[in-house]
């Protein structure tokens, strides 16, 4: 019986062991203790896992989540967060992103994150047609800015920031009705943005983007100060005080276009919703040096006043741009005078983009007269119209402390990105004078760049442009100066077909009969310009060519299927006939005021470009592909 009970306890305790061995080689072969690489290749399969497994499987242990969270963000296009990262937020509703892990989730979790050097944030997807964008609720945009907020906080560094709001409202609906906007909406909006901006301010930003338009439209509008006070007005006795002004002396007001209520029961019009007050510990948090306003939404209540804080505060702020910004007229007559003063000595920088339609020209060229040190002025090239309608030797003065003032001198300027227009209107009205008092227009400028005068689309548009941009550039360059000026020719908006065109350019050349065709389609004035700028070699050939220009800017090409056909490139022909001079050609990848990240050019058609140019361009000597140059050696 003991021998039974003896064999029958090591009976048992073998399979105890059996058993613990099985259970040991069991948990021997889960993903935990597989090796990273493993790991990683499996959490990286294509249709294994979604992107909200990975998410989830980070929560694992501190290990997973150094191996998962990288793959996530990378999902997102996220690869190195705390150099770039671009967050999209197109979910607003709080209750749909606790289903749904976003990329702003996943940032949330990386606790060893504390500095950005560029963070882009989009509350919609630019392109209208992406996945992303989906009907949202407009009351629901604080939400979201909430979320991003509580992102920046925990970050300690904000180098570049660029807030995108609301793109196309195709997406947005609202749920009630916006004839009356509830007040308490808009004091939510003005807390939760407000919030955000501050954040980003006191992480010591240097660049900041605000773009594109606020989601609730503007129930407001501005009245002068001068006028009698009305009901329902709110007026910012702090942030627009000038120096020894009076504590009670009011300037800039503004007031709601109809009574916004608290509720549908509540018939008591509020009179007052708070700006936000921009944060301010001292000027080690005065980083800023360059303002994007590309929104309506810093130039209108209830932002006016934060704004016009930061360009008085941060003396470091040297740069300003403008765009998408399409209030009306008065609204721009009424601002732009606070603008002025508040960085009129500082300002050397100042560039307006697209979509400011209102903008007029008087009040652009007082605005302008307001600038003393400005160094670099871009213009878009949508005020070519607004040029040619607009009569400015009679301008009017409602806010110059002279009335007399006119067109700006711009005498320490060394760089102006500007339609043509507006560069003739300088040579012919207000000229500097020299040392020994010989008229100088522009005395220190140095790079001059112009649109073409007519959109180029078909060839005929070349001849027109030639014809203006030559006139005005040849008066430039006969001006006795210390140094040249480099003459370049922004083409970025144009079509790329250059093979028709060089055709066209090469008939008129070479064939009598089609080029009387176009001479009947041109002015005897203009034929004979043509004929008189014709080479040295062969009187008979007219000379259609943009002569002076050195610096060609284009958006950007692609190399052709066969980089191997016979013959040279249709670039390098349209180039040699209309460019003879050319030394530099840039390809930008980017237009200004785009949301778009840079649309890159890849290393094929880069080598294809510097193999062409160097073969079939002798004079090009300087290739520029977004932020890369290239040095040509021509044999």
């Amino acid at each position: 019986m003991g021998d039974f009970q003896s064999q029958e306890t090591s009976t048992s305790a073998q399979n105890r062991r059996a058993v613990t061995t099985h259970d040991h080689n069991h948990r021997s072969t889960t993903i935990l203790d597989l090796p990273n690489e493993l790991v990683m290749h499996i959490l990286s399969i294509d249709a294994i896992l979604a992107s909200k497994d990975v998410f989830n499987a980070s929560f694992l242990s501190r290990r997973f989540h150094s191996i998962a969270m990288p793959l996530f963000l990378a999902n997102h296009g996220i690869i190195d967060p705390e150099h770039e990262m671009s967050v999209f937020v197109t979910e607003w509703n709080p209750n749909h992103t606790l289903h749904q892990p976003d990329a702003l989730s996943g940032l949330t979790s990386l606790t060893s994150l504390f500095t950005v050097d560029h963070f882009r944030c989009f509350f919609q997807d630019p392109d209208s047609k992406s996945f992303r964008n989906t009907t949202q609720d407009a009351y629901h945009l604080p939400d979201a800015v909430n979320r991003v907020s509580r992102f920046v906080q925990r970050l300690k560094h904000v180098g570049i920031a660029e807030i995108y709001l609301m793109w196309d409202p195709y997406f947005i609906t609202r749920a009630r009705s916006m004839n009356h906007i509830p007040i308490f909406e808009i004091r939510r909006w003005a807390n939760s943005f407000g919030y955000l901006l501050n954040l980003l301010v006191l992480r010591g930003c240097k660049s900041l983007t605000v773009q594109y338009d606020p989601t609730i439209a503007p129930p407001f509008h501005f009245r002068s100060s001068n006028r009698l006070k009305r009901a329902w007005s709110f007026v910012s006795q702090n942030v627009l005080r000038r120096d020894g002004q009076a504590p009670g002396e009011l300037q800039l007001q503004w007031e709601f276009e109809r009574p916004l209520y608290e509720d549908k029961w509540d018939n008591t019009p509020l009179e007052k919703v708070d700006s936000p007050i921009l944060a301010s510990l001292g000027q080690g948090f005065n980083c800023i040096t360059h303002l994007a306003v590309h929104s309506p939404t810093l130039l209108l209540p209830p932002f006016i006043n934060w704004t016009l804080s930061l360009l008085r505060t941060h003396t470091q702020l040297t740069s300003l741009s403008f765009a998408h910004i399409t209030f009306s007229k008065d609204m721009w007559a009424t601002i732009l005078p606070f603008i002025a003063d508040a960085v009129a000595n500082k300002l050397t920088e100042l560039s307006f983009f697209k979509n400011c339609p209102e903008l007029d020209v008087d009040n652009l060229l007082l605005f302008l007269s307001h600038l003393p040190n400005l160094r670099c002025l871009i213009l878009d090239r949508s005020f070519r119209s607004r040029l040619h309608e607009s009569k400015p030797y009679k301008l009017r003065a409602p806010f110059l402390s002279s009335p007399a003032a006119g067109i700006p001198g711009f005498l320490h300027l060394d760089t102006l990105h500007a339609p043509v227009e507006l560069v003739s209107l300088l040579l012919d009205c207000q000229p500097g004078l020299t040392k020994d008092g010989t008229s100088l227009v522009l005395p220190h400028l140095k790079n001059l760049a112009v649109y073409p005068c007519s959109r180029l689309i078909h060839p005929p548009s070349y001849i027109k442009s030639s014809l203006v941009i030559n006139a005005l550039l040849q008066r430039m360059s006969t001006q006795m100066r210390a140094q040249p000026i480099v003459f370049a020719l922004d083409a970025q908006m144009e079509f790329t077909d250059f093979g028709p065109v060089s055709q066209y350019i090469n008939a008129i050349n070479t064939r009598q009969e089609f080029r009387r065709v176009v001479w009947e389609t041109l002015s005897e004035a203009d034929i004979d310009t043509l004929m008189q700028n014709s080479n040295n070699n062969n009187k008979s050939v007219p000379l259609i060519a943009f002569v002076h220009i050195t610096h060609l800017f284009l958006y950007r090409i692609d190399a052709p299927s066969s980089i191997h056909a016979q013959g040279q490139p249709s670039l390098c022909v349209w180039i040699n006939l209309l460019f003879p001079n050319l030394e530099c050609l840039e390809f930008t990848c980017q237009m200004e005021a785009n949301p778009r990240q840079q649309q890159r050019m890849d290393e094929r058609t880069v080598e294809w470009l510097i193999k062409v140019l160097t073969d079939a361009c002798p004079k090009v000597r300087t290739l520029i592909v977004g932020k890369k140059v290239h040095i040509l050696s021509h044999s």
